[in-house]
């Protein structure tokens, strides 16, 4: 284990020499057995194993550092990428940062890479779930059967996934699990309740005492050729979204306004690093703009898309 992350801190200084210093490399294996006993007479038990590579890499400007980030986590060792892999990617994240500037304010189109885009779709689960729900703090409530995202797109629920972070057979409640389509072709089919926040609900539970398990994103437009050199032809001009920085969601509302950094594209050729800009909008107008999700899909912390492309946000910069 000591050797994986130091292989994960060398493979991020032999990146480049601009690469001048990490913030390191960690690697964790655990494993155990969850017992879950209830005073309704349920008893059940899960074992459970989780492993987890990280690296951090600080790549040195002339007048600027800038951080990158990159890690993975599986239930079996093997399934992790290589330390070295880990290594590259957060040296190249970092490096990718250089010499960012802002952009004009204006109105365009937004591609988030797919970690970008799982940031969006957690806070679709914030919203459907049951506390925000019983407690009128979501802008989802009375939402069952309406239109939320375009027709193309659908978000399924598989609690069964092989070897999933979030697979399960019952919830924190005892409550057995299921496959669920949460979003059908756009419409909202399913919140995400507990058994304290579907009594409150007057609703029937659904298994989500511990939350959502092994989300995945769908759109009937996406094909595997959909990589990132797609998507950034796609999204022509425009903010192309690695980081979402902050706060700034109100859930009540769906009003969205956060710090990002990432690349201003152009032509559908990436043309510089951005940072000190503000996106904003609203998350029923973006759901409703997602145009693209593309194939090229991430697997983490039990949601599954590719990245996002929508139509229209603000970008507020200089």
């Amino acid at each position: 284990i000591v050797e994986s992350a130091r292989r994960a801190e060398s493979a991020a200084y032999a990146v480049d020499k601009a690469i001048g210093a990490t913030n390191g490399a960690s690697v964790q294996t655990t494993s155990g057995v969850s017992v879950l006993a209830t005073s309704r007479g349920f008893m059940g038990k899960t074992p459970w194993s989780m492993h987890a590579i990280s690296a951090s890499a600080v790549a040195v400007g002339e007048r600027e550092r800038q951080i990158g980030f990159w890690s993975d986590a599986a239930r079996n060792y093997e399934s992790l990428p290589s330390p070295d892999e880990v290594g590259k990617m957060a040296a190249t994240r970092a490096l990718g940062a250089l010499n960012s500037r802002s952009v004009p304010t204006q109105t365009c189109p937004a591609l988030f890479e797919p970690l970008a885009a799982m940031g969006l779709l957690r806070e679709f689960v914030g919203a459907a779930s049951g506390d925000a729900l019983y407690r009128s703090d979501s802008f989802l409530t009375d939402r069952i059967g309406a239109a939320l995202f375009p027709e193309h797109v659908s978000v399924f629920e598989d609690p069964f996934v092989k070897r999933g972070i979030s697979s399960r057979c019952f919830d924190g409640d005892g409550i057995a699990v299921s496959h669920r389509t949460v979003i059908d072709r756009g419409v909202l089919k399913g919140y995400f309740l507990g058994l304290y926040a579907a009594r409150r609900l007057k609703m029937s539970p659904t298994g989500s005492g511990y939350g959502p398990h092994n989300l995945e994103v769908r759109s009937e437009y996406s094909d595997l050729t959909d990589d990132l050199h797609s998507m950034l032809s796609k999204l022509g001009r425009g903010l192309y979204v690695t980081d979402l920085v902050g706060g700034g969601v109100n859930r009540l509302n769906g009003d969205f306004s956060r710090a990002a950094r990432g690349f201003w594209v152009e032509g559908g050729e990436i043309q510089f690093a951005v940072s000190g800009v503000t996106l904003a909008s609203n998350l029923f107008a973006m759901f409703g703009r997602l145009r693209s999700v593309g194939g090229d899909k991430v697997t983490r912390g039990g949601i599954t898309t590719g990245s996002w492309l929508i139509d229209e946000m603000k970008v507020g910069g200089l």
